[in-house]
C-alpha cells in the first residue's frame, strides 16, 4: 500500500491528498467546500460534455465558499513533449507541491491505473472521472480478426494537495481518449502524451478561509447529507 495513504481521499471526482500535520478540522472543510462545489457545478453543467463550464462554475463556487483563488493557470496540451501525461504535470506539479506528496499520489494513481486499488472505491472514482461509450465499427472492419473493441471516454479528475495551511493546490486535468475496452482510462495519465486527445490543463492554488467558510460550515453539511460519507471515502491506512 502507498505511504501516507491515510491521509488520502476520494471526493465525488477528485483525489485529495493531506500532509500528516493538517488540522483534522481544516481537512473536512476543504473536503466539503469542494464537495459540494463540485455538486453544485455537476447541477449546471454535464461536466464530460462542458467541461470548461463545469470547472468555471467549480471554481467559481469555491471562491463563494471562501476557498479564495490567488493562482490560476490553464493550458492546452503541450507541443512536441514526448513523455507520459502523468510525467508532464508531476513536473508542473513540483513547482507548488512538496515531492513527498507527489509521489504518494502517483502511487495511488497507478493503483487506480492497473486495477489493484479495492474495487468499490475504484467503482467510484470511475463513475465520477469518466464517461465511456463504445466505438461504432463500420462494417467494412468487422471482419478484421481479433480487432480489439475500443471505448470512447472523457475524462475530467481533480488532484488536490494540502501540505500546509490554508494553501489548497489543485489540477484538473480533461481529456479524451480511445483506450481498448476494458482497459480503465485512468491508465492513459501514463501512456504517451500522444494518446490523449482536446487536452486541458488547470493549476489553481487557493487559501480556505476558515472563519469565512465557517459562516457556511453548519448549511452546507446539512444539505450535504448522506453523499458526504457516498462521495468522500478515506483511501485507507498503510500496512506496512
Amino acid at each position: 500500500m502507498c505511504k501516507g495513504m491515510q491521509q488520502s481521499y476520494i471526493n465525488a471526482g477528485s483525489l485529495f491528498f493531506f500532509s500528516s500535520h493538517v488540522s483534522p478540522s481544516f481537512k473536512a472543510d476543504v473536503l466539503d467546500c469542494s464537495l459540494y462545489s463540485q455538486l453544485a457545478a455537476s447541477a449546471r453543467h454535464e461536466k464530460f460534455t462542458e467541461p470548461v463550464e463545469w470547472r468555471q462554475t467549480y471554481l467559481n463556487a469555491l471562491t463563494r465558499f471562501r476557498c479564495n483563488i490567488v493562482y490560476r493557470e490553464v493550458q492546452d496540451a503541450p507541443l512536441e513533449y514526448t513523455g507520459s501525461l502523468w510525467a508532464y504535470v508531476r513536473e508542473k506539479l513540483s513547482k507548488r507541491v512538496p515531492l513527498p506528496l507527489i509521489e504518494r499520489a502517483e502511487c495511488i494513481l497507478k493503483r487506480f491505473a492497473d486495477g489493484t486499488e479495492k474495487k468499490a472505491v475504484t467503482a467510484l472514482l470511475a463513475e465520477q472521472t469518466t464517461q465511456c461509450l463504445p466505438v461504432l465499427v463500420l462494417p467494412e472492419s468487422a471482419t478484421e480478426p481479433d480487432a480489439p473493441g475500443q471505448q470512447d471516454c472523457s475524462v475530467i479528475l481533480q488532484l488536490a494537495f494540502v501540505d500546509v495551511e490554508p494553501v489548497v493546490n489543485l489540477i484538473i486535468l480533461s481529456f479524451k481518449s480511445t483506450p481498448p475496452a476494458g482497459e480503465l482510462s485512468l491508465a492513459q495519465l501514463f501512456a504517451e502524451l500522444s494518446n490523449v486527445k482536446c487536452l486541458e490543463i488547470a493549476y489553481v492554488s487557493a487559501e480556505l478561509d476558515e472563519h469565512g467558510f465557517g459562516y457556511f460550515r453548519k448549511d452546507l453539511v446539512a444539505r450535504l447529507g448522506a453523499r458526504r460519507d457516498e462521495l468522500i471515502v478515506g483511501l485507507g491506512e498503510d500496512e506496512s
